[in-house]
């Protein structure tokens, strides 16, 4: 990739800008229609769904990019179909196999089946389309089915229950989830039907295969330890918790998560770059953009986290179902605010270790901060909302120190993100 396609940036950000938050705007619209304590029943099952999610995807859309950028000659779309002959069907055998099991906690099936469906397949496949049209460079038209379209078909559901079509409950929630995500798949099938095919590129061969496999078990662990790190806090409190205290800490999480997407967004016209340029030896030539990534990564969180307190502050004045921010929640709210606008200043670390070859040293890594992190959570959690947001705050920034420590050991990558070179790396490089 060329340094001028590597750096076009801004565009990614302005499109995402307008897209990325109408996610996080349609479910906090959701929550302040179906009330704290329905919500939280409702986060709670469909943490549960994209927990599951991340062990059918096997993280498949960085896979192919990862795959697309270290084999640019391979046919890109028989590249997409093996992905979804490998994820989609295991995707709902999965989620009608968990139904039965989550129906046990209390839950209506209903409930239960939609949610599973409308993510371990339906979202299973939407990423797989989004990481295709990724390494193609329309990282604008990738965004748009799960930024989009999904918000989209979440805002009808909500109009259709103020009107009164429909009931604020967890079901109608539910089928509103089932329904935007089939909207999401079908329009991002469209778009991949309208890019120029590529029926040239090579046929996929048993090298090909191998190192695909390889790839997508290096990212499944990956996006285990992921999803379990931001997951795990929201599953705990709604085993032990109240469903208040459960979806409060839910509308946290999702204004917080938002944070971070506008630095997400913008690294995301670098992913295939940062391969390229590592293979090359031209790391350097990413310094500008990284800095750019950066910058508009912070101001979008700061920007988020004050439109985020304006919203706790005043929504439940406007409803009898939102429940108002307890003094522990504010708390809570101030140390996810301030992990995040860590995390964000610190650069898109993770992508760029995950695209130079160190996927598997990140996944053990993350793995293993997760399942601590969950052992933790599970002794706090009688201790509220407040324990377990402590928690997830300390656990994310181990995680960050982890990941500059794998990358201090890497010359490019420690001149690329200003760090110091590991005591290992030091010793070596010593005069003797």
């Amino acid at each position: 990739m060329s340094n001028q396609s590597s750096i076009r940036v801004l565009p990614r950000v302005m499109v995402a800008g307008v897209g990325l938050p109408l996610g996080a705007i349609a479910e906090l619209w959701l929550a302040f229609t179906l009330g704290t304590t329905e919500f939280g029943a409702y986060a709670w099952l469909l943490a549960i769904s994209r927990l599951l999610a991340a062990i059918v995807s096997r993280g498949s859309e960085a896979g192919i990019v990862r795959m697309g950028s270290t084999f640019p000659e391979i046919n890109r779309y028989a590249l997409l179909r093996w992905t979804m002959l490998h994820t989609v069907p295991l995707g709902i055998v999965v989620a009608l196999a968990a139904t039965a099991l989550v129906a046990g906690t209390g839950r209506q099936p209903i409930e239960v089946a939609l949610l599973l469906l409308a993510v371990c397949p339906l979202c299973t496949a939407t990423m797989a389309l989004q990481g295709f049209m990724t390494l193609g460079g329309h990282t604008g038209r990738a965004i748009i089915p799960i930024s989009l379209a999904q918000p989209a078909g979440t805002a009808v559901g909500i109009m259709l229950i103020n009107t009164g079509v429909l009931e604020p409950t967890v079901t109608t929630a539910a089928w509103i989830g089932f329904s935007s995500w089939c909207l999401a798949l079908a329009i991002g099938g469209l778009l991949c039907s309208l890019l120029p095919r590529r029926i040239s590129g090579e046929p996929l061969n048993a090298t090909h295969y191998a190192a695909f496999r390889n790839v997508l078990r290096q990212f499944t662990l990956l996006t285990i330890g992921n999803q379990a790190l931001a997951r795990s806090d929201l599953i705990i409190l709604g085993l032990i918790g109240s469903p208040a205290a459960t979806g409060m800490l839910a509308i946290i999480v999702r204004i917080t998560n938002v944070m971070v997407l506008g630095m997400q967004a913008a690294a995301s016209a670098l992913l295939p770059a940062f391969g390229a340029s590592h293979h090359a030896s031209r790391m350097r030539d990413l310094n500008k953009p990284l800095i750019r990534v950066r910058v508009i990564g912070l101001l979008w969180a700061i920007a988020v986290a004050v439109a985020g307190g304006l919203f706790l502050t005043i929504a439940h004045k406007y409803s009898d179902r939102f429940l108002p921010l307890s003094v522990t929640g504010w708390w809570a709210w101030s140390i996810m605010c301030g992990t995040q606008l860590i995390v964000v200043s610190t650069g898109p670390i993770s992508a760029a270790l995950n695209q130079t070859g160190y996927a598997d040293r990140v996944a053990r890594q993350t793995i293993f901060i997760a399942v601590t992190t969950v052992v933790v959570q599970l002794t706090i959690a009688p201790f509220g909302i407040l324990a377990i947001a402590s928690s997830t705050m300390v656990s994310r920034l181990a995680l960050r120190l982890k990941l500059f420590r794998i990358a201090s050991r890497d010359r490019q990558l420690r001149e690329l993100f200003a760090l110091r070179p590991s005591r290992k790396v030091a010793l070596q490089s010593s005069p003797k």
